[in-house]
């Protein structure tokens, strides 16, 4: 009775590699969004503390001096665009 284990396939693969695509697209670009939403009282407020702390490597990414150029100009562009004008 020897229990033969499926090693994962390309299916398997395929959906990891989407999901981390979708991680690091979204979290920067769902910066602009959140803060219009903080900024509007639409959190409460016991919440916004949390999410400035899930959102401080962003900032740390933008005001760090030694994070590299493009990366820095990719998640300010993300924040621009992302942000309503009203913000």
């Amino acid at each position: 009775m020897s229990e033969e284990r499926k090693k994962p396939d390309v299916a398997f693969w395929a959906t990891v590699t989407v999901l981390i695509v979708v991680l690091l697209a979204g979290y920067p670009l769902s910066y602009g969004p959140m803060a219009w939403a903080a900024n509007h009282s639409y959190l409460p407020d016991a919440i916004v503390p949390v999410v400035a702390l899930a959102y401080l490597p962003l900032a740390i990414v933008i005001n760090g001096e030694e994070s590299p150029r493009w990366l820095r100009d990719g998640v300010i562009w993300c924040i621009e665009h992302t942000t309503p004008r009203d913000c």
